[in-house]
């Protein structure tokens, strides 16, 4: 009779854990971010400003950057695309390779660009969130630490409405008399949609440094990439 009764109160507590056990939450699938399509062709313009003052050098340079899908692989919960680079309009030229790796929904976004492996974003995707982003760069000698500003909110780039976008810097350093920093936009079924690296220097002592250093740059330069045209898309 005693063990009946244990094994009555066994049972009860082990009913009351199984249901007031918490179920964890399926993490969230941010891969929307990050979109592999075969046949793709996605259209860039960039920007490159070389700006150096006392030399009244002021140079811009604008050409049309595609980014050609090559081959597409998936493993799991991984998906490997290949790209070509292409660099003109009329007449393109091949200037590199891209390589770009998706760990989802837990894991990272990599893209490797001249042989290093950068890590664009962990995943999910979460304001605040920070990390080594050349952790897999063996030729380089920087942490480069990079940063969340923002995520999951809508965006107008370009005069182009995005429903869901994030905002990374991977370097951000700034002072009176320099700037430098590395940020992208992502958007939602779209990918990048706009990057922008600025190492700039106005140290100039009868300068106003009570004006934004944008509109006092010394010496430096500024490397621009924005979304343009959408090219043929068909599902992975």
């Amino acid at each position: 009779m005693k063990h009946i009764f244990n094994l009555l109160i066994f049972s009860t507590i082990a009913i009351t854990a199984c249901n007031n056990k918490t179920e964890q939450p399926n993490p969230p699938n941010h891969s929307t971010y990050f979109p592999f399509y075969r046949n793709e062709v996605q259209y860039f313009e960039v920007k490159e400003i070389s700006i150096d003052a006392p030399l009244n050098i002021y140079d811009t340079t604008i050409y049309t950057l595609s980014i050609v899908t090559d081959s597409l692989f998936n493993s799991g919960d991984t998906t490997v695309g290949h790209y070509t680079l292409l660099k003109g309009d009329s007449v393109k030229i091949p200037i590199g390779r891209l390589v770009r790796e998706l760990s989802s929904p837990v894991g990272s976004y990599i893209e490797n660009w001249n042989n290093c492996r950068m890590v664009k974003t962990l995943l999910p995707i979460k304001k605040g969130a920070s990390w080594n982003s050349q952790i897999y760069c063996i030729t380089s000698d920087n942490n480069e630490i990079s940063k969340i500003v923002s995520a999951h909110t809508p965006s107008t780039k370009d005069s182009r409405y995005y429903d869901s976008t994030f905002k990374v810097f991977h370097s951000y350093d700034s002072s009176l008399i320099h700037l430098k920093a590395n940020q992208e936009i992502w958007a939602a079924g779209y990918g990048l949609i706009y990057s922008e690296k600025v190492d700039i220097i106005s140290n100039n002592p009868n300068l106003d440094f009570t004006i934004p250093i944008r509109q006092r740059i010394e010496i430096g330069t500024i490397f621009e990439m924005q979304r343009k045209m959408f090219g043929p898309q068909k599902a992975k």
